[in-house]
């Protein structure tokens, strides 16, 4: 059991490295040391969802990995809107050709990382499962446990294991919530900028940027789509914390010993 939940953990673990998409770290406004849609974390703090604990340590590992970047520089926009003109010129077609590959690109990016969301919430859900059932069965009949010493001892290195790595994984997963819920955001204002440049442009250029926009719409269904994973995680986290607990305080109250 303890190797199971070993290559489990290892293998959410490299997940993790690579589920933040390039460029996670978004623009500030001008002068905001936090961002708004970071502040989202702190409704989880007011709603109990996450203890103080939690929300300190979720703060220190976004800022650890600049997803809040203090005294950061805005970024310029994706790209400079062209001019209104009568009929399209090359370079407001090759502009508008720029804009579609860089929504494809971004497609791609949000469709990876609700890949790996989705991967981790299979992963996690059945982790839960088996911590869950151990838990009722312990629970149900404390004197089932009659095994030998080692394999208690396997037991609760196990639960330990597994209540210590989900709430690890439940602090980062509050950042990539957050990840998720802005790049939709960026994505759908994205959308909407290439559909305002379409409408000035003409012919091949305002096709382009048209096709741009319906990319930037599949990127924030992607995002979205990963958000709610990623939530939804945070829940079946909540879960194993609590049954690993359980499982826990079941062997420590039965002395790990068998019964008479």
């Amino acid at each position: 059991m303890h190797g199971r939940h070993t290559t489990a953990c290892t293998a959410i673990a490299a997940l993790i490295a690579i589920a933040a998409p390039a460029g996670a770290a978004h623009a500030q406004a001008e002068g905001e040391i936090i961002p708004a849609w970071v502040k989202q974390v702190f409704v989880y703090y007011a709603n109990d969802q996450i203890s103080e604990g939690e929300l300190i340590a979720a703060l220190t590992y976004l800022i650890n990995n600049n997803i809040i970047e203090i005294n950061q520089t805005p970024s310029p926009s994706p790209a400079p809107a062209p001019e209104p003109e009568h009929k399209a010129n090359d370079a407001v077609i090759h502009t508008a050709t720029s804009q579609l590959k860089k929504a494809a690109s971004e497609v791609e990016e949000a469709t990876e990382l609700a890949n790996v969301a989705r991967e981790l919430l299979t992963s996690a859900t059945s982790e839960a499962n088996i911590i869950g059932v151990a838990a009722d069965r312990a629970e149900a009949n404390p004197h089932m446990i009659t095994a030998n010493a080692s394999t208690i001892a396997e037991i609760i290195e196990y639960a330990h294991e597994a209540r210590y790595e989900s709430g690890r994984l439940k602090v980062q997963m509050i950042g990539y919530v957050l990840i998720s819920s802005n790049a939709a955001d960026d994505a759908e204002h994205s959308a909407k900028q290439q559909n305002e440049w379409a409408q000035q442009s003409h012919g091949t250029a305002a096709a382009e940027y048209k096709k741009a926009a319906a990319e930037y719409k599949k990127a924030a269904a992607e995002y979205k789509k990963a958000a709610a994973d990623y939530s939804a995680l945070m829940g079946i986290l909540d879960k194993t914390i609590r049954d690993a607990g359980r499982l826990i305080d079941v062997i420590d109250n039965n002395d790990g010993r068998p019964s008479g």
